[in-house]
């Protein structure tokens, strides 16, 4: 099983808020993080 070091996770997962956010703002949802 292979490890990522906690640098690439933490990028991996910004990614993803971004993309959540982005998302939300085109539903113009009032939903929060």
């Amino acid at each position: 099983m292979e490890i990522e070091n906690k640098s690439q996770i933490l990028q991996r997962r910004r990614e993803i808020e971004k993309e959540l956010l982005d998302m939300l703002k085109e539903t113009k949802s009032d939903f929060g993080l």
